[in-house]
């Protein structure tokens, strides 16, 4: 796309009428497509009470087919009409019993099913060609929303069988799983959360916090397009032997950055717009390259997704008694999964649960030295290394360095850092991994 602002507008299209580029990026395709909500927030104001759940739902369906088109919205209402039948056994029985542990892994195995086949086959028989088998995946998966679609649809099912709700209305369940401002990539909501918050949406309107909020992911977007994306060199994954080795340090350390201030601006966006409605949108990230050690990130770093991994499996294999180390590293497999089905996705989850597992035996083994205060810990002590500014800072480096080149791996899905990271090891290319 040769200029860099293009408007189309096409009634014609298959994968929506309207269509708005800057580059080569389509934005109402992507997560800031949400952007398109705005003009029914006002609407949504006057909406009688009664009426909010079928606003939310009708003027949600009409924004993603009005940005994506009747194939993706032919493939989302097959997919919610499948997550409704898979756990309606458990949306209507009565009471708040606890199912018994069979019923729960049938069910939670249904839901699963349609993910595991979108996952792997990316680009059914009734969708339109989108281009690359990587480009379709990101698209449908995760910036049209299908991926956080999954995981509520998961958060239903389980509290329901665990006896944490009540039985649930499909006017409830629907608006709940179509939520526009939250719906393409989070920040996740508890069905219990929002249920509460819509009954009271209408009196908990915040508009100069909402503006403002919207305001402050405009400028995070706005640093990483006109500032990060600049400084990045082309060609840092595909050939980064060829780059000057300190250009290529830069780049790889402000690729994590870059996806930071990307996702951090949208979910204040998101939060914003939910402001706008009275909603009170979860946090997604609070300084989490502020910390210094791996656990502590990840309830900075993608609080929602963070809290729902420990929630859901995590939990769930330590009922099981799995042996934690084991927990970490499979449930961080399954967070790479979720993200795609690609070696950087499957690498950058193994390095997480990996990371996750030696922290926290290190952290084990050190408390317990600490406990005895013998003369190894005083000598670190009195030099500021143990519980002093020294150690905090070696730890925040290693932290900060470990996540930048996993993080910097996982956004490099052709190729999965085998080029780039032993041209920063000063080695030749490994082989390649495709997706």
């Amino acid at each position: 796309m040769s200029d860099p602002l293009h408007l189309v507008v096409d009634w014609t299209r298959f994968d929506g009428w309207f269509h708005l580029y800057v580059g080569e990026w389509d934005v109402p395709r992507g997560p800031l497509g949400v952007l398109a909500y705005l003009p029914f927030v006002p609407l949504f104001w006057i909406t009688p009470p009664r009426f909010a759940r079928a606003f939310l739902i009708g003027t949600s369906l009409f924004v993603w087919y009005v940005t994506l088109g009747p194939a993706y919205l032919g493939l989302l209402t097959g997919l919610l009409a499948y997550y409704y039948a898979a756990t309606w056994p458990a949306t209507r029985t009565g009471g708040t019993e606890t199912a018994p542990t069979r019923r729960l892994i049938l069910t939670v195995g249904l839901v699963h099913l349609p993910y595991i086949w979108l996952l792997f086959d990316p680009t059914p028989f009734f969708l339109p060609s989108l281009g690359e088998s990587i480009n379709v995946r990101t698209n449908y998966l995760h910036w049209c929303g299908l991926a956080y679609m999954h995981l509520k649809a998961v958060v239903v099912v389980v509290d329901r069988l665990q006896g944490r709700l009540r039985p649930i209305a499909l006017g409830d369940w629907l608006a709940y799983m179509l939520f526009a401002p939250t719906f393409k990539m989070g920040p996740l909501y508890r069905y219990d959360h929002f249920v509460a918050q819509l009954q009271d949406a209408h009196r908990n309107v915040q508009v100069p916090r909402g503006l403002l909020r919207i305001g402050v992911g405009l400028l995070r977007l706005g640093v990483m397009v006109f500032f990060l994306q600049k400084q990045i060199r082309p060609g840092l994954f595909a050939e980064p032997q060829g780059m000057a080795y300190y250009k290529l340090l830069i780049s790889a350390a402000l690729k994590p950055l870059e996806l930071y201030f990307w996702l951090a601006g949208y979910c204040d966006i998101v939060i914003g717009i939910g402001r706008l409605m009275g909603f009170r949108v979860p946090e997604q990230f609070r300084g989490p390259w502020f910390v210094s050690d791996i656990a502590d990130f990840w309830q900075r770093w993608s609080i929602t997704l963070g809290k729902w991994l420990y929630d859901y499996p995590f939990r769930a294999m330590v009922a099981c008694r799995v042996p934690r180390w084991l927990c970490f590293i499979l449930t961080f497999l399954y967070c790479g999964l979720w993200h795609g089905a690609f070696w950087s996705y499957v690498l950058w989850g193994l390095s997480q649960g990996a990371g996750l597992a030696v922290y926290h035996a290190w952290h084990r083994w050190w408390s317990r030295r600490k406990k005895r205060n013998g003369s190894v810990v005083r000598h670190l002590r009195r030099w500021r290394i143990a519980d002093g500014p020294v150690g905090w800072s070696l730890a925040w480096v290693v932290l900060v360095a470990y996540q930048f080149l996993t993080i910097a791996v996982a956004s490099d899905l052709e190729y999965a850092g085998s080029r780039m990271v032993p041209a920063l090891l000063g080695l030749p290319p490994a082989v390649s991994f495709a997706g």
